[in-house]
């Protein structure tokens, strides 16, 4: 495997990680803004109501984007695995 190849592949694996994390990083940063700006207005400063609404709303942005992210993933592996004769030269 060439210095080009490996470099390629990590790049690629790097930007697969990214996009497929992405949308439930996502929902998990707007859930706690708006979370901290609500306890921020009302000065009730209970640790759970950070903590539930985001694990519901994470929950919930797997199970709907779930489905994209393994075939995400599934892709990947595939393309991996398909190319793999190009890899132990």
């Amino acid at each position: 495997m060439t210095d080009h190849l490996a470099a390629d592949l990590l790049a690629q694996a790097i930007y697969t990680l990214l996009v497929v994390t992405l949308p439930v990083l996502a929902i998990a940063l707007v859930v706690s803004l708006v979370s901290a700006v609500a306890q921020s207005a009302t000065t009730v400063q209970e640790s759970t109501l950070s903590r539930v609404p985001r694990f519901v709303a994470v929950l919930l942005g797997l199970i709907i984007a779930g489905p994209w992210m393994m075939r995400t993933l599934t892709t990947f592996t595939v393309r991996l695995l398909g190319d793999f004769s190009r890899y132990i030269r």
